[in-house]
């Protein structure tokens, strides 16, 4: 197994414009996973949110798709947290960027998907899921190349594609300031107290 934790690391396999916007994300968050070429794995790619490790085999072929496919499961990780900090902040001390990303990562992770599901049961539970749906969407459009699979539909793929691509847009816009304990609310409480209107929302 051979480590390489630099950006350029990744990029040299290809995943276009959109491992690139993957990576300066967790660049930009402090979430790049280390990176491992691993030829004992059982797919081609995986990522483990715990240890923050994105490993690939190289000598499997579709590095170009599973590279983008692993880097939005470690976004979607990234995302994870960010939901359950906004999530323990009451709605009236979020900030505009908290409350966009919360309320579109409610409807497009939280809720069950309107799309169609006819395929899937083919695929099994794992590769059903809408975690893997969506990381597997990412990594078909990310280049020309897909994955030697079974597709669940072009239409599917590029709803999933497009929804992950509006929320890596909010979660990039949105700082990770989110609270994460009763002193980390306190000063957003004191500021809001300060601030507010004694006679309500006079804008109505």
């Amino acid at each position: 197994m051979a480590e390489d934790k630099r950006l350029g690391a990744l990029s040299q396999y290809g995943g276009g414009e959109t491992l690139n916007e993957l990576l300066a994300i967790l660049e930009k968050k402090g979430m790049l996973p280390k990176v491992i070429q691993d030829y004992t794995i059982p797919g081609y790619g995986s990522y483990d949110r715990f240890s923050n490790e994105l490993r690939i085999d190289p000598l499997k072929g579709a590095v170009a798709t599973s590279l983008p496919h692993e880097a939005q499961h470690a976004v979607d990780a990234g995302m994870s947290k960010m939901y359950v900090g906004i999530s323990n902040t009451p709605s009236f001390l979020r900030s505009p960027q908290e409350k966009a990303f919360y309320d579109m990562y409610q409807k497009l992770y939280i809720e069950p998907s309107k799309l169609p599901s006819a395929n899937t049961a083919a695929l099994g539970t794992y590769r059903g899921s809408p975690n893997e749906m969506r990381a597997h969407a990412v990594g078909n459009y990310a280049t020309e190349t897909k994955y030697p699979i079974t597709p669940v539909g072009d239409h599917v793929d590029a709803t999933m594609a497009t929804e992950a691509a509006i929320m890596r847009d909010l979660y990039n816009r949105t700082k990770d300031t989110a609270p994460r304990t009763i002193q980390d609310l306190a000063p957003r409480m004191l500021n809001y107290l300060k601030y507010r209107d004694p006679f309500g929302d006079t804008t109505k």
